[in-house]
């Protein structure tokens, strides 16, 4: 089990990929092994302050 970024924008989920990159596609997200490695990675993110969760994904 681990954790992608789901970031809301425009009325659309999309994931994250890196710090710069959002991705449609939810299995080219960036994977994190705990929730807080996700939120402390989303913080140095270009989409930090945007609306976000933490999305737990069946590997």
């Amino acid at each position: 089990m681990h954790y992608v970024i789901r970031i809301q924008r425009q009325g659309d989920s999309r994931y994250l990929f890196n710090t710069r990159i959002l991705l449609n596609d939810i299995a080219l997200a960036k994977p994190f092994s705990t929730t807080n490695m996700a939120r402390r990675y989303f913080r140095k993110s270009d989409f930090c302050g945007e609306e976000f969760s933490v999305v737990q994904v069946e590997p």
